[in-house]
């Protein structure tokens, strides 16, 4: 799933949606990958599946990435209504349809908490719905999304917070492995951090952070964090929203049980 950053202010991006699963050396997000396969669990389980001809989009289980350590998402109660409004567009339309959440992390804990949901506007949402959208939609970040980011930013640095972006796209069920990351999502979670330098810089503050969220199609909500210090990749475990009438529920997060890898 693409994201045009670049257009509103950040950073180019140096996107490149497919990961080379033999990356040439002479790119940055290729080399940070292949750190954090070699730093990882998962490098020899994943070269089953690459077998299975994949390509960019080989299937990387998320049983073998470990968690967070006390990592948890807490969602209000809007951003609830709307990550469950992306689960419904994503069984209906069988696309990959992109989002944005914007957050603070609660003082210097792994415990993120959303407040605001960015999408594409409603005449592409009804597109979905009839799955005459482009598959390979572009969600292009605008001036008020950049304008809120900063804000959050400010507001979180005065209290000690740090302001999180989150760059999420759903899986619809299209294949027997939609349930887990692959080598492209991955790939694309580093990428995104270095994306948003250019805000960073503009509001001096170099802590603000960047997490990835996937929407599958059986109702998971998987965020996904990479950090630049082990160069390893994290999955946080607990997500948690806020209902209507104010009561907090579990929502479901990396129930998927990723095949076994087989020939295509």
């Amino acid at each position: 799933m693409d994201f045009d950053v670049f257009s509103a202010g950040f950073l180019p991006a140096r996107h490149v949606s497919r990961y080379d699963v033999e990356p040439s050396g002479g790119d940055l997000f290729e080399r940070k990958m292949r750190r954090a396969f070699e730093n990882g669990t998962f490098a020899d389980i994943v070269t089953e599946y690459e077998k299975m001809g994949f390509g960019g989009q080989t299937p990387v289980p998320h049983e073998c990435i470990s968690e967070l350590p006390s990592g948890k998402v807490e969602l209000d109660e809007n951003c609830t209504e709307f990550m469950e409004l992306m689960l419904e567009f994503t069984k209906n339309a069988r696309k990959e349809i992109p989002f944005m959440l914007i957050g603070r992390t609660d003082g210097e804990t792994n415990v993120i908490r959303f407040e605001k949901f960015y999408t594409v506007g409603a005449e592409d949402m009804s597109k979905l719905q009839q799955q005459e959208c482009d598959p390979n939609l572009v969600f292009a970040a605008n001036d008020e999304m950049v304008g809120d980011f900063k804000a959050t930013i400010k507001s979180a640095n005065e209290v000690g917070d740090r302001a999180i972006m989150c760059f999420g796209h759903t899986h619809p069920n299209c294949t027997a492995y939609y349930g887990t990351y692959d080598t492209a999502d991955l790939r694309n979670v580093i990428q995104h951090d270095d994306s948003i330098d250019g805000v960073r810089r503009s509001v001096g503050d170099s802590r603000a952070q960047t997490v990835d969220c996937v929407i599958t199609a059986d109702g998971d909500m998987d965020f996904m964090f990479f950090d630049e210090g082990t160069e390893q990749f994290y999955k946080i475990g607990e997500v948690s929203g806020v209902g209507r009438d104010g009561t907090v529920q579990e929502m479901q997060n990396y129930s998927f049980r990723t095949p076994l890898p087989t020939n295509r």
